[in-house]
């Protein structure tokens, strides 16, 4: 297994059931997939034998209190640098975020049909997992 998670240091891999079976672990900011993540997955599967990618985000996520052009203009006013073509990939909501993130990675043109993409929410308070609502 591999897992994309958030950088956050509240996400730690002593609360995921069954760790031992975990190959990777890939981390960024709100545990978003990038190209740089889908390149790490599919370097997990061809050379680690991974068929399955969990995808997780967490409660109170950093990512969750901003947008994009917010965070661009903070950054252009505090450095003097222009920021606007960064992309940060802020999200609204954690829901649909995990399930935008499981979607990039299955429709992903490289990643094979057979691996199995799922994604689940970590409650940085409970310690526990849950899958987003249908």
């Amino acid at each position: 297994m591999a897992i994309l998670t958030c950088m956050d240091p509240r996400v730690g891999p002593d609360f995921v059931p069954g760790f031992e079976r975990v190959t990777s672990i890939i981390r960024n900011a709100g545990g978003v997939v990038t190209d740089d993540v889908v390149r790490s997955l599919m370097v997990s599967n061809e050379f680690f034998g991974v068929k399955e990618f969990l995808i997780i985000n967490h409660t109170d996520c950093a990512m969750l209190k901003f947008t994009d052009p917010e965070l661009q203009g903070r950054l252009g006013k505090k450095y003097g640098k222009e920021a606007g073509a960064m992309k940060f990939y802020s999200f609204s909501s954690l829901e649909q975020n995990v399930k935008d993130q499981v979607q990039k990675v299955k429709s992903h043109p490289v990643v094979p049909k057979d691996i199995m993409v799922y994604g689940l929410i970590y409650d940085v308070e409970t310690r526990e997992l849950s899958r987003p609502s249908t």
